[in-house]
């Protein structure tokens, strides 16, 4: 069976991020727990200023109360089924939306990537998980 490996919604205000790194090529095997990819998200984030609560509201103060704040978040993407990497859709370097598709799997390593037209093909399944920085990945 066909999957297709999506990129979840796994963050309230993330659309989507650039594949920071493919820890797997076409043809791979997969299981449960493999490091499929790395996501990086650059994401504007309002941070609320360290001060007092009657600062925080805005009284007897002329600064605002939070700033925004750009920064880098990485994310990485894992399998949660085991299945063969069959085609990588979405290279390094480039963008993923949420919703979006990094590749196809397979339940089989010699099965057709034709889908039949008369059947979705379903999601596989995945967990994401946060880390500060990518670099010592």
């Amino acid at each position: 069976m066909l999957l297709n490996l999506r990129l979840p919604q796994f963050a309230l205000d993330v659309r989507g991020g650039t594949i920071a790194h493919w820890h797997v090529r076409e043809g791979d095997e997969v299981g449960f727990g493999d490091d499929l990819f790395d996501l990086k998200v650059s994401e504007r984030i309002m941070m609320l200023r360290h001060r007092d609560a009657a600062t925080v509201v805005g009284l007897g103060d002329d600064e605002p109360a939070y700033h925004v704040k750009p920064t880098e978040m990485y994310f990485r993407v894992l399998s949660a089924e085991p299945g063969v990497v069959r085609k990588v859709i979405v290279a390094e370097g480039e963008h993923l939306a949420v919703g979006g598709v990094a590749a196809v799997v397979s339940t089989e390593r010699d099965e057709s990537l034709e889908a039949d037209p008369s059947h979705s093909v379903p999601d596989m399944r995945v967990a994401v998980n946060h880390h500060d920085d990518g670099a010592d990945w």
